[in-house]
């Protein structure tokens, strides 16, 4: 019988990684096995929700760089979407890389203007 919940010690996800399966985990708090998951099969995760979900993850756990580099993923996956740009910008500016947050705010700008 399938159950719903973290994985256990050992398991491993099957397919790709749902959106709803990662949003679950970080409700559930479970950020370090959100960033696990993706560190261990980057590839299963597949689109910018899930990539943004990593982000977040990565942030809680004081891993900017690798937020940073989920939401880039995430941008590439949804070129429209001006989410990953505005939350890159934030971690950005909150680590003094003032120019590289500007850059990442007039984009997540310019995205929202032409929605």
């Amino acid at each position: 019988m399938p159950r719903l919940g973290v994985l256990l010690p050992g398991e491993r996800l099957s397919g790709h990684v749902g959106r709803a399966f990662t949003e679950m985990l970080l409700t559930l708090g479970e950020h370090a096995q959100v960033v696990r998951s993706y560190r261990e099969r980057p590839e299963r995760f597949v689109d910018a929700e899930s990539l943004c979900a990593v982000g977040l993850a990565c942030k809680a756990l004081r891993d900017l760089e690798g937020a940073l580099q989920a939401w880039s993923r995430a941008a590439d996956e949804d070129p429209k979407n001006p989410w990953p740009h505005q939350a890159s910008g934030e971690v950005l500016a909150s680590v003094g890389r003032f120019d590289e947050a500007n850059t990442a705010f007039a984009r997540a700008s310019r995205l929202e203007e032409g929605a």
